[in-house]
């Protein structure tokens, strides 16, 4: 998953163009590109500096206008935690009130600002802790002046959150139709191919699930390696449903683009979730590679064909030692 910190994403370019309203930026008479990059240098440095003063003990009885408020609150909790460019199956938002005082001329007090922020912060966990599943992140964060009553400003802060699913791997096409798998593959003998006969020679179900599984399309600093492995089996006789077994035990069963589709998100699921949570992934440890085995169970015909995962799980450590 790209961390909002590392990229410039739809989210920001929108925060930029909000923020050029407010606050009437100078036109700069550069290209688009140059443009874009001006801005969002702009904006970022605002970010940075408003999570200065937060995080500063001077800033008692500072005064902020109080849209300068819901802009800086907003971008910063989308600049720490936000994932916009990340995909998932499903999207809730989670809407919650608060109020700020404000002074007649409009103006807040910092200290208000850092405590609102604070509040903002525990109620993102809160809201992160009602999903079960395991694959959950905040997409955006909007806060919006719902209205101004007296000396009090009502704020509403929506959270958008994504989970399951996340939709970092390379989907299976229509004609994406492969033999469940090769038994015995190796030298000699290689992965089956397609169920129309093609790509003989090149992969097979077992070995399309597989590559997707280890080659997530995430960018990530992977560690130096990792300590402390541990692998980890998993069928679907354990997985009712949940991973491939052939009961009628056809050596030349058809895994189509949908079921494939399907024991990719299931495979997901299993990998990643905790086994506090029905998952293969022990706690502290991180996943590092999976290997489908295809193979029956006990052997010979007609029992059935299966997938059998191999899950290696370990603690990453980052650094060459020579630091």
């Amino acid at each position: 998953m790209k961390n909002f910190k590392t990229i410039l994403s739809f989210a920001i370019v929108l925060a930029i163009t909000m923020y050029s309203c407010k606050k009437d930026f100078p036109e700069p008479h550069h290209s688009p590109e140059n443009e874009l990059m001006t801005h969002s240098q702009k904006v970022l440095s605002l970010i940075k500096g408003f999570d200065n003063k937060l995080e500063s003990n001077l800033k008692t009885g500072e005064l902020l206008e109080l849209d300068s408020a819901i802009w800086y609150t907003e971008a910063l909790q989308n600049y720490e935690y936000a994932h916009p460019d990340s995909g998932s199956m499903n999207f809730v938002v989670f809407k919650t009130q608060y109020t700020l005082a404000v002074s007649p001329g409009g103006m807040v007090l910092m200290d208000d600002v850092e405590t609102l922020y604070g509040l903002m912060e525990v109620q993102l966990l809160a809201d992160l802790a009602v999903i079960s599943n395991p694959v959950k992140f905040l997409v955006i964060t909007d806060v919006a002046l719902d209205s101004t009553i007296g000396n009090t400003a009502h704020l509403s802060v929506s959270n958008g959150l994504g989970f399951s699913l996340l939709i970092i791997y390379d989907p299976f096409e229509e004609d994406d139709d492969w033999f469940w798998g090769t038994l015995d593959e190796g030298p000699g003998t290689p992965p089956r191919g397609k169920c129309d006969g093609t790509e003989y020679g090149v992969s097979d179900g077992s070995n399309e699930l597989a590559y997707r599984l280890n080659n997530p399309n995430i960018a990530y600093t992977p560690p130096t390696n990792y300590t402390n492995v541990v692998i980890k089996d998993a069928d679907g006789f354990v997985y009712e449903n949940r991973l491939f077994v052939d009961w009628a035990a056809n050596i030349d069963y058809c895994l189509t683009d949908t079921e494939l589709t399907y024991y990719l998100g299931e495979s997901d699921d299993i990998i990643y979730s905790y086994e506090s949570l029905g998952g293969e992934r022990p706690a502290g440890k991180d996943f590092i590679r999976v290997e489908i085995e295809d193979t029956m169970y006990p052997s010979g015909s007609p029992y059935p064909y299966f997938h059998w995962y191999h899950i290696s799980y370990g603690i990453p450590y980052y650094g060459s030692g020579t630091e």
